[in-house]
């Protein structure tokens, strides 16, 4: 559990959610937020929701299945 979630990771994750492709899930986007905010890969199953945002380059995201 992260206890360090600070103001810029939720307003970013909230700008995510209102401006990419097909407006994903506010979970997702905090997923993206904390990759980018941590410059970190992004793993995910979920091609209905990162497919879009994956071609984007925003983060680093590997796929799983």
């Amino acid at each position: 559990m992260r206890t360090d979630l600070n103001d810029s990771l939720w307003q970013q994750a909230g700008r995510y959610k209102v401006t990419l492709p097909n407006s994903p899930p506010i979970a997702d986007c905090f997923c993206l937020a904390l990759a980018v905010q941590e410059n970190a890969e992004l793993v995910t199953g979920d091609h209905s929701d990162f497919d879009d945002i994956a071609k984007l380059a925003i983060a680093k995201i590997r796929f799983v299945r």
